[in-house]
């Protein structure tokens, strides 16, 4: 068009029309993009609630800020409404189609009276190994966390094991008997992950669950089996058994030992016998075994969460050694069972700290938070005189 001309009307009213319906499209294209991108954020998020498991139960928070995206009150919150009652309806234990649930619990049971270790949230000490743990099993991986206290477990066993409460309240008397058996209750109510707060995570091992309905640790013929970490499908008869079976330990000698055979390792041990599994001439269980339909895996020494027992210094010096270097190999193993012993006197609720310095570089000893020797003092390299006020310095004294 010659400058100074002026368009037809109908030009301009073909071009106004010509931008509205692109500002239109526009529109459209936006909106649309914005509905998308919603839906599929809300069907992530319900991915994750429901770990993609039909019959999964409501209690999965959102992604926190805290290690690995876990929440600390979101976590006790989810372990209070697992130990809530029953809705109308419910069933009494929550069913998993997908295997074992990618739930890891953690358990800090300490008296409200104790005015001292009340308000802990986790063991002082073991504060850096529970965190490694949440970074390797996170939310953005599907895992949970329930954080049990003495008010969760106290409910849990109250609504749903009322049989059990009696001994619970009266018979168990120390905290770390209460953490023992609330475990158990726990993990057949649930399912998941349980690991005690001394383990070190390096890595998520749920490539290590796979195909199986429980996972533990086998250590050494004259224990069996640890309850330090255990993995299992709810429901599961071992764990009400071994309910059943520590109310016939009544009367033993309840000193700091005796915890290990009455509601430790050896009890867990003996609840395993119980539904059938068995021990072979080492004392030692099978790696894998198929009882009453159930899939077991008892992860020997030197896989899983223990690569060395805890009697082996010159194992755990090598392993320290090689993880400061990063040569670790990770195919066969999940973390470091650092085997710290805080239940024992002295150390109860997670006071006590193991210097790993002097285990690294020669002697070893387990000190009270305040610096001073409590407890018990490892084996020494041969020709240090060393002490063990738990007596001996072999397989029948595990410290967990």
């Amino acid at each position: 068009m010659a400058p100074g001309k002026q368009q037809p009307p109908g030009t301009r009213l073909r071009g106004a029309a010509f931008l509205l319906a692109l500002l239109c499209t526009l529109l459209l294209v936006v909106v649309g993009c914005v509905m998308v991108s919603r839906a599929a954020v809300r069907g992530c998020g319900a991915c994750l609630s429901s770990g993609a498991a039909a019959g999964a139960p409501p209690w999965a928070p959102p992604i926190g800020r805290g290690p690995g995206g876990h929440d600390h009150d979101a976590a006790r919150a989810a372990a209070a409404a697992v130990a809530a009652p029953n809705k109308q309806g419910q069933p009494a234990v929550f069913g998993h189609p997908h295997g074992i649930p990618r739930i890891l619990h953690r358990i800090y049971i300490a008296d409200p009276a104790d005015r001292k270790r009340a308000s802990f949230t986790a063991p002082i000490a073991h504060e850096r190994w529970v965190e490694s743990c949440q970074f390797a099993h996170s939310r953005h991986a599907g895992w949970r966390l329930m954080f049990w206290d003495w008010r969760n477990t106290e409910a849990l066993v109250r609504n749903h094991y009322p049989w059990f409460l009696p001994f619970y309240r009266h018979n168990a008397s120390r905290a770390i008997e209460k953490s023992d058996l609330a475990r158990y209750a726990i993990l057949h109510r649930v399912g998941g992950l349980y690991l005690d707060s001394d383990i070190q995570c390096w890595r998520d091992g749920s490539d290590m669950l796979e195909g199986f309905d429980l996972v533990a640790q086998s250590t050494h013929g004259a224990e069996g089996a640890t309850n330090a970490a255990i993995a299992a499908v709810p429901g599961l008869q071992v764990f009400v058994k071994a309910l059943q079976l520590v109310q016939t330990r009544v009367g033993k000698d309840n000193q700091q030992l005796n915890v290990i055979a009455r509601t430790g390792p050896d009890l867990f041990t003996d609840a395993l016998v119980e539904i059938g599994l068995k021990r072979g001439k080492d004392g030692l269980f099978p790696p894998s075994s198929y009882v009453k339909g159930v899939v077991y895996r008892l992860h020997r020494s030197g896989t899983w969460y223990n690569p060395c027992l805890w009697w082996e210094q010159e194992c755990r010096q090598r392993v320290y050694r090689e993880l400061a270097s990063g040569m670790t190999n990770m195919s066969q193993l999940a973390g470091f069972h650092r085997m710290v012993g805080s239940w024992i006197a002295g150390k109860e609720d997670g006071i006590g700290i193991l210097n790993t310095t002097a285990e690294l570089c020669g002697g070893v000893s387990h000190v009270r938070g305040n610096g001073q020797i409590g407890g018990w003092v490892a084996p020494q390299r041969k020709g240090r005189q060393g002490s063990n006020p738990l007596g001996g310095g072999g397989p029948n004294q595990q410290q967990g």
